[in-house]
């Protein structure tokens, strides 16, 4: 329990507190769905998938900012907050401490752009540049996945409280989602049998996001420099409802996104996530051999 005059709150009492808000928002952007101003950012040669932004995306961080300002100063806290997007709000928030909050506040905004309901929110929770809690909030289901030790479960928010149940996560089927895979090796996995399927390519079903791995509707996900804000929390969460989650070399993911040697900060090396012993054994054969750690 947290009490007053106490500098230090754990992952699953910090997502806790800002899941009302995370609901709350929630159905203000799928309100919006309708009618959100979509615009590009970045470079015209990254692939669009990263581009696409929408006013929703930024109404949604900039509550959970407010939210964890007033956190921050009820509970005498400094929490970094390390959104995705820029936003004034995030220079009210100190650049340097033990505790970081990411947040992801639309997971898909392409599919959010185009109407669809597979989207999420991400919440993650950092203690000395390792990841420690995550969250994820699906409207399509209206679940919500949370692991902060070794289990994901599955809360119930209603009435100010919170009800936990066990989450165990089914398998899927020969999809595996990836962004920017080199073609030579996108070729071998599907000689493998491995539906890959691309981010911001054609190939790709309009609905499905990486959060679909948690409905059966695809089988795998792997990324090359998996960042804080997706791809390593939903990994992170599916590891903890009996997913098989590695690196390529098929090691144990070390869930530091910080302060590492020759990768970009924010990230861990690379993820392989997957709900079917098969696929990982050739994701892990493939890309093993062609990244090298």
């Amino acid at each position: 329990m947290i009490t007053e005059g106490m500098k230090e709150i754990n992952a699953e009492e910090l997502l806790e507190a800002v899941l009302p808000t995370i609901l709350l928002y929630s159905e203000y952007v799928q309100a919006m769905q309708p009618v959100a101003r979509v615009a590009l950012k970045g470079d015209e040669s990254e692939n669009l998938a990263l581009r696409v932004l929408t006013d929703a995306d930024l109404i949604f961080q900039e509550g959970i900012a407010r939210e964890l300002l007033k956190i921050q100063k009820e509970k005498g806290l400094g929490i970094v907050f390390l959104p995705e997007e820029e936003s004034p709000y995030n220079n009210h928030f100190p650049k340097e401490g033990r505790i970081k909050f990411g947040l992801d506040p639309i997971d898909g905004t392409l599919v959010y752009a185009n109407g669809h309901k597979t989207f999420c929110h991400v919440a993650s929770v950092f203690q000395d540049d390792r990841l420690e809690g995550a969250l994820v909030h699906t409207p399509i289901d209206r679940r919500i996945y949370c692991r902060t030790k070794n289990e994901t479960k599955l809360l119930k928010y209603k009435n100010g409280m919170i009800k936990r149940q066990r989450f165990c996560i089914s398998e899927g089927n020969n999809i595996a989602l990836s962004l920017d895979v080199p073609e030579d090796v996108e070729k071998e996995l599907r000689d493998h049998g491995i539906n890959v399927m691309l981010f911001g390519t054609e190939r790709i079903g309009e609905e499905i996001e990486i959060n679909s791995i948690f409905r059966g509707e695809i089988g795998a996900f792997f990324k090359h420099h998996a960042a804080y804000v997706d791809w390593g929390p939903l990994g992170f969460i599916a590891e903890g409802s009996s997913a098989k989650v590695t690196d390529f070399q098929g090691n144990k993911i070390e869930h530091k996104y910080w302060r590492r040697s020759n990768i970009p900060e924010g990230t861990i090396p690379s993820i392989i996530v997957t709900t079917n012993p098969w696929m990982h054994e050739k994701l892990v054969e493939t890309l093993g051999r062609y990244y090298v750690k």
